[in-house]
């Protein structure tokens, strides 16, 4: 228990302190403004391409002098994620989302000049009171920052711009033909397709065998008895003569069994 007695009491120490210090740096300034206070040293840094501070290009005239100063020429402007969801928000834009890619696409076939841009480090602050402006320093952030100079495209640009402006076209046509076809199946009339069901009904008075096969030799499946009606699949069984009757053997349908009979014993609908 001794430790942990000792552990809160240097934190307790340690807190009060501090709110010490802080009060004290409140009231030093309120008191004698800045003349004792600690100055702070804000120091820009340039690594690789970044540019440090705010960007001043008046001076610069060629492409040249914007290459040596750290700008780069931009070619693509918006990132990857950005251009998936303009096609998925101009799939729901009858018209306008096609014409949009459409304009896109000549813009980069016509333009007419390349911009330039860098990155630069702009101080972030912080809201803490215990500064007579209510902000403290902490830190830097890349910012990205363009040239007020521009220059017409050389050939490798012309190229990006071509292949950026053909892409769009073909996306503004994909979009178009996705369009076009979600209009046509809606105007499209639906037509039903209506099964005709041929039915005939047994003359037999005894009583009509259907049997596997159109065959009178064949198994007999089962009996139909007389004016029974029957489903009828096919009549281009082989002819066959009874009697003084000749008739083609169908292929018929009777409750759950499928089979033969000789067609003189059937009138069909």
């Amino acid at each position: 228990m001794g430790f942990i007695e000792n552990l809160a009491k240097g934190f307790v120490r340690s807190a009060v302190n501090q709110i010490g210090r802080d009060g004290g740096r409140i009231i030093s300034n309120k008191v004698y403004k800045d003349t004792r206070s600690t100055p702070i040293q804000l120091v820009g840094f340039s690594n690789g391409d970044t540019h440090t501070g705010t960007s001043n290009n008046s001076g610069f005239n060629s492409r040249q002098d914007l290459k040596g100063a750290g700008y780069k020429t931009e070619l693509f402007r918006s990132n990857v994620v950005l251009y998936f969801f303009m096609v998925i928000g101009c799939e729901i834009l009858p018209i306008f989302g096609p014409l949009y890619w459409v304009y896109l696409a000549f813009r980069n076939f016509f333009k007419k000049y390349t911009r330039f841009y860098c990155y630069t480090q702009k101080p972030v602050y912080v809201q803490d009171r215990r500064y007579k402006t209510g902000q403290r320093h902490d830190g830097y952030t890349k910012v990205k920052e363009y040239s007020d100079v521009v220059a017409k495209p050389v050939t490798s640009e012309r190229i990006v711009f071509i292949i950026k402006g053909l892409i769009a076209l073909g996306v503004a046509i994909s979009l178009a033909s996705f369009q076009y076809s979600i209009y046509d199946s809606w105007n499209k009339p639906t037509t039903d397709v209506v099964e005709t069901i041929n039915l005939g009904t047994v003359l037999a008075e005894r009583g009509l065998n259907m049997r596997t096969s159109a065959s009178g030799q064949a198994e007999i499946l089962t009996s139909i008895p007389f004016n029974e009606s029957i489903e009828v699949i096919s009549t281009d069984g082989p002819e066959e003569t009874i009697g003084s009757k000749t008739a083609n053997w169908m292929k018929v349908k009777y409750k759950e069994e499928t089979g033969w009979v000789w067609g003189g014993l059937i009138k069909t609908e």
